[in-house]
């Protein structure tokens, strides 16, 4: 089974170095032109099913892919697809965390399990990824055949991407590299075992 990963296009917040979380956050006007073309190199794909992030950057961008393609497909809203919460940063310059919390925001982008988000009531890796991984392993079952799309958030999908992988905690975000906006990232999914067919895959925006 072939399983689409997309993180949504680029808001306001995502220009600014702002940290997202679970509140939201302007597409930005680029960002519904590059939605279509995503839509575009994706549409002879015979999805069975999309799967999304209930947050409006990711739901519209959800929105702006699927409407290029020729077929209808059930689209639905999970909540354990939304971002890492950064609780009460939410909204603030990275630049501006990283001044108050120096060590957490060093940890949150190169050594995620020692990441402890509780000095600001954020989330830490481990919830993110149980609920994430979640909902992509729930998505399976729920399809006897693929491929499935799933839009989502930066963060969230390489930390769930990687673990369905097999890479442990510590190392989710040194490999591979990050995910740029629209990107695309395929895995495969057989005999119980996730594999990396394209990671962060732009090509289209060119």
């Amino acid at each position: 089974m072939k399983l689409y990963f997309v993180r949504h296009g680029k808001t306001e917040w995502n220009l600014d170095d702002r940290l997202q979380g679970v509140k939201d956050s302007p597409l930005l006007p680029q960002s519904y032109e590059d939605m279509k073309k995503c839509g575009q190199a994706l549409k002879e794909i015979p999805f069975k099913a999309v799967y999304t992030s209930p947050i409006k950057r990711a739901k519209e961008t959800a929105e702006g892919i699927v409407s290029q393609f020729d077929y209808d497909i059930p689209m639905y809203e999970r909540p354990g697809f939304v971002e890492l919460s950064f609780g009460d940063l939410e909204g603030a310059k990275f630049l501006t965390a990283k001044e108050t919390f120096p060590n957490e925001m060093f940890y949150l982008r190169n050594h995620p399990d020692k990441y402890d988000p509780s000095a600001f009531n954020g989330e830490n890796y481990d919830s993110m990824i149980k609920r994430s991984t979640t909902v992509v392993k729930e998505a399976i079952e729920e399809n006897e055949t693929g491929p499935l799309l799933f839009v989502g958030h930066g963060a969230m999908l390489i930390a769930c991407m990687r673990t369905l992988l097999g890479v442990p905690i510590e190392r989710i975000r040194e490999v591979e590299g990050m995910l740029d906006n629209n990107s695309v990232t395929v895995l495969s999914f057989n005999d119980g075992e996730f594999t990396l067919d394209d990671w962060n895959n732009t090509d289209f925006l060119s």
